[in-house]
């Protein structure tokens, strides 16, 4: 699995890079769906925007959005957006099963 951490507009520093890969570690339970995780951190006029798109094979990417003043709040945001759409695309796949 690749993750992929970039920033817009925003100086990425180690911690920020760690902070965000420590909490894709969090989709690990899903590990033989995911191919790549590509976060992108965005600064905006008073907040930032988070991107985290999630590719899967056989599927459409995944993808979760979040803007908060926190850096750290929006990333923690959009990862919770981007599980729970993965966690009922699996329950979907083992219902039709």
């Amino acid at each position: 699995m690749q993750i992929i951490v970039t920033g817009r507009h925003v100086e990425l520093t180690d911690a920020i890079e760690q902070y965000a890969i420590k909490r894709c570690a969090h989709l690990e339970k899903y590990r033989e769906h995911l191919q790549a995780i590509e976060i992108v951190l965005d600064k905006a006029k008073i907040q930032y925007d988070v991107e985290v798109k999630i590719d899967v094979p056989h599927h459409s990417i995944f993808v979760g959005r979040a803007g908060h003043e926190d850096l750290y709040a929006g990333i923690d945001q959009a990862i919770d957006k981007v599980e729970r759409q993965l966690h009922d695309w699996k329950e979907k796949l083992q219902r039709h099963k």
